[in-house]
């Protein structure tokens, strides 16, 4: 052998009697199938590799009879009555007398298996059985050739499977391997020529264990199991780049290949994707966020981690879109001169309902940043207060100098800031302020300060949500259709409050929309990545806002690597009013909280083992919900190609000079309004909102 050459050996097999002699039936437990599994799992995966071809002529009709005919002519011919043959050279024709009891047995154990081969057979199969190993040296070809033919052994009964060929004893065996009928077998088996060196005539219940897959009792590990290998509904679409009315969902097999799969918008509500990570939950949901938002729909993308939005970007540089993009990065490595500013209190043409949202979106988001359960309600309500009251500051300052929520700190703990703003109150918030607040601990404040200090030490932040004049607004985002990519940052509790901060600002933003018609409502898709980050406190804000905002045009979708570590309230919002569900990869509690949710199928066993970018999806087509099915994830570069651009991060530049003055504007804030509110107090003669005038002093003496 040359040096680098492989070793190649080849058997063919045929039956080593006639073939009405019948192979031995396999029961399918333990799995016929177990030694084939066997014997190739045993094979190293440096080179080595073998092949087990079995190749089936059915017949039928006129042949299938002949065939028959054939076969109880050989059973005549092995099985017939035998004559005595010493009588006949002595002259006598008489038939041999009755046989004695061996012969008997043995004749009807020879009718019983010649019976069992012909009349309870089923089809009739010419077979053509071929075997080929490859390894780099003999040593390692051999055996494996050695594990395949101890595979065949269990059907050795009263036939059995030999190799083809002629042993010349203490020399050599001509069979397939030999050199002058190499290329004869290469060439049946490389292209399906049907040609055996033997006739083989076998029926479909000797060939029962290998016309179908392996089952559960074959428990090699080396066998792909078939358990997430479900066909899709036939009516889903083709995706077709461009088209807006469709979704990219991911990729089935069919007879010609693989194609990509979409779903409707018009059937698309919320969607809640679940899975490992790096199995390609993340990939899915570019590849949508993309055509959405390119097909001229709105949207927002929240990445707490920021690598989504580098991928995203290289989509959006093209005229008409790049227009629309709204970057807030606050990631490492961001630059604050480069950030929009938005500002929950800039009230200017605001409505009553969208200033009681702006408060609640402040109250969830610190509720389910700190985890504030069913027993903090001193808590929500203190901060609830605070954010009500800025609101009503907001109402009567000017707009340059509107407060934020680093004023929340300054209203808790400034009694002079406090006496200010208690005229401009309506009367069930002035009795808290006076007669309730002042009995509290002081440190009962000490949690939201403490949140909001974090926030005021982070420059990106503090650019970010510290400037009175809003340059980003999300109800404007959603009528506008802009794009909205945003990178709260990873890790640290100042990162969740800024991404809860805008989950719930942008979801209470979609209720505001009631006072738009239906038909007026234009859609707008928000991307919510670690959606658990964005759930908790005592209101279940996030479940409500689930089933809530689909109403008003806001088509959410929510990943999370494990649907468990979202609350029951939300995971049972999420899994009711869900239009689709994709799954990946998960542990088992997890696996059987959805199997079940799916009627048991597939098993949870076998969404545990799916592979990375394997999803099993349940969607809704036409109104109607799909049984589960299994796909491939799809990604950007499937349905757009590569984009030559290069991402891009930050901001619009023209929203740099607000962002360069934030830090001097906050610190001059507090005073400013301070000064507002005075001289608004004296042209209103202190006269609170709701009610008669009070002596100034006595409102000063009860909430000093």
């Amino acid at each position: 052998m040359k040096p680098g050459e492989r070793v190649l050996l080849r058997t063919e097999l045929v039956l080593d009697r006639p073939s009405v002699e019948p192979l031995a039936r396999l029961a399918l437990k333990p799995d016929p199938l177990q030694p084939f599994a066997a014997a190739i799992g045993r094979l190293r995966s440096e080179g080595e590799a073998a092949s087990v071809c079995v190749d089936l002529l059915p017949t039928s009709g006129h042949r299938a009879r002949r065939l028959r005919r054939r076969l109880r002519r050989e059973a005549r011919r092995i099985h017939g009555e035998r004559r005595d043959w010493a009588a006949l050279l002595n002259g006598d024709e008489r038939r041999r007398g009755r046989p004695d009891a061996e012969e008997q047995v043995e004749r009807r154990g020879a009718v019983q298996a010649v019976d069992a081969k012909l009349r309870d057979s089923g089809e009739l199969f010419e077979a053509q059985i071929l075997l080929r190993c490859e390894a780099p040296t003999r040593g390692g070809a051999k055996p494996a050739m050695s594990s395949l033919l101890a595979a065949f052994r269990p059907l050795a009964d009263r036939n059995r499977l030999r190799a083809s060929g002629l042993l010349i004893p203490g020399l050599a065996f001509i069979g397939s391997d030999f050199p002058l009928r190499r290329r004869g077998f290469d060439r049946r088996f490389d292209t399906g020529l049907f040609r055996p060196a033997r006739k083989t005539i076998l029926t479909a219940r000797e060939l029962a264990g290998f016309l179908k897959p392996p089952t559960v009792h074959c428990g090699a590990r080396n066998v792909l199991r078939s358990g997430a290998l479900l066909s899709p509904p036939p009516d889903l679409p083709t995706f077709e780049a461009g088209r807006a009315d469709l979704i990219p969902l991911g990729r089935v097999r069919v007879e010609t290949g693989e194609r990509v799969v979409a779903v409707r918008v018009a059937d698309t509500f919320s969607t809640y994707i679940a899975g490992r990570s790096r199995f390609g939950k993340s990939e899915t949901a570019i590849a949508q966020f993309v055509h959405l938002v390119r097909s001229g729909h709105g949207g927002l993308f929240l990445d707490p981690h920021g690598d989504a939005l580098g991928r995203i970007d290289p989509y959006l540089e093209e005229p008409g879109v790049a227009e629309r993009v709204v970057r807030i990065d606050l990631g490492p490595g961001s630059s604050p001169a480069a950030l929009p500013g938005w500002n929950l209190f800039d009230l200017q043409g605001a409505q009553d309902r969208n200033v009681e949202g702006r408060v609640e979106a402040i109250v969830d988001a610190f509720a389910a940043t700190l985890e504030w359960g069913e027993r903090s309600t001193r808590a929500i309500n203190l901060t609830t207060q605070a954010a009500s009251a800025l609101a009503s500051v907001a109402a009567v300052v000017p707009a340059e100098i509107a407060p934020t929520i680093f004023q929340i700190p300054t209203i808790l703990s400034d009694p002079e800031w406090r006496r200010a703003v208690l005229p401009i109150l309506p009367r069930s918030s002035q009795r808290f302020w006076i007669d309730r607040f002042p009995l509290l601990a002081a440190e009962a404040i000490t949690p939201i300060t403490n949140m909001v200090d974090r926030l005021r030490a982070s420059t990106p932040i503090a650019t970010f949500l510290g400037q009175s004049r809003c340059t980003f607004e999300p109800r404007r985002a959603m009528d506008e259709r802009l794009i909205v990519l945003v990178c709260p940052g990873t890790g640290g509790t100042r990162e969740r409050a800024v991404a809860n901060l805008i989950a719930f600002g942008l979801l209470h933003a979609g209720r505001s929309r009631a006072d738009t018609p239906p038909a007026e409502r234009r859609l707008f898709w928000p991307f919510f990545d670690e959606a658990q980050s964005y759930d908790g406190g005592a209101s279940d804000s996030l479940a409500g806002l689930v089933e809530q905002c689909p109403k008003f045009g806001v088509r959410a979708t929510f990943l999370n690597q494990n649907p468990e570590r979202l609350s029951a309230t939300t995971l049972n919002a999420l899994l009711t009013n869900r239009s689709h569900s994709l799954v990946s990869g998960l542990n088992s509690h997890a696996a059987a909280l959805l199997g079940k949710e799916w009627g048991g199928q597939p098993s949870p066993a076998a969404i545990t083992r799916l592979e990375r970018f394997r999803f099993i999806a349940q969607v809704t087509s036409k109104g109607s919900l799909s049984d589960p099915f299994a796909l491939g994830g799809v990604r950007v570069e499937d349905i757009l190609g590569e984009s030559p651009a290069r991402p891009r991060r930050g901001g619009k530049p023209a929203s740099a000079s607000l962002a360069s003055e934030a830090g001097d504007h906050l610190d001059t804030l507090d005073e400013r309004i301070l000064l507002a509110l005075q001289g608004h107090s004296e042209k209103s003669g202190e006269a609170p909102r709701g009610g008669q005038k009070r002596p100034a002093r006595a409102v000063r003496r009860k909430g000093s």
